[in-house]
């Protein structure tokens, strides 16, 4: 049953996020008052690195205040005004890792919280060699303690096991990576140790 806006006022608005109470119904009943977060949609890249011996993942190991503790994740960020999504993810890998996509493809579009914000999710797989580099991170994300790590798969999974990764987003990211196919070198047509390739994005 679709819901039916009669009305939407402002309650908090900061740079990254604005709130507001929505007065909505439907046939069922209402008016009923809805708080909705209204954000930059965002992305979130998974880079695997395809010039070693096996395909190994890059992660962002940072400070994340809220939950007060160190959070592995996928690098992500939000999209920046009148950014496409792919020019997007290119600049949150390069801006958190230093790497730079030699391949770039889109697995899924998700909505980060569909019960409360308006915000989606584009989750990228990202073909990378070359070791990170940490001289392109910005000051915040140094402040956020922001440090790469390397995973081999087998090392991925154990990570996964013993709860390492809390963050939501990226465990997600690798589910759906899995579920589409658990090599991400295949997917996109490479191997370790290949040559590059003209970027598939």
């Amino acid at each position: 049953m679709k819901w039916t806006n009669e009305g939407s006022e402002v309650v908090a608005e900061t740079p990254y996020v604005k709130i507001t109470k929505d007065l909505i119904s439907n046939d069922n009943g209402g008016p009923f008052d809805y708080w909705v977060m209204h954000r930059p949609d965002a992305v979130m890249i998974i880079p695997v690195r395809v010039d070693l011996a096996e395909p190994t993942y890059v992660f962002v190991n940072q400070n994340r205040y809220p939950a007060q503790l160190l959070s592995l994740e996928f690098p992500a960020g939000m999209r920046e005004p009148g950014e496409s999504l792919h020019d997007a993810a290119v600049r949150e890998l390069k801006q958190e890792t230093g790497l730079l996509a030699e391949h770039l493809k889109l697995l899924y579009v998700s909505f980060a919280n569909p019960g409360r914000s308006t915000s989606k999710l584009s989750v990228y797989l990202a073909v990378v060699t070359g070791a990170p580099n940490s001289d392109n991170i910005e000051e915040f994300e140094r402040a956020a303690e922001l440090v790469t790590v390397q995973l081999t798969t087998s090392q991925l999974h154990q990570k996964v096991l013993d709860n390492t990764i809390v963050d939501q987003s990226t465990l997600a990211a690798l589910a759906v990576m899995i579920m589409q196919n658990p090599k991400a070198s295949e997917y996109l047509g490479v191997s370790p140790g290949a040559p590059n390739k003209e970027n598939n994005a």
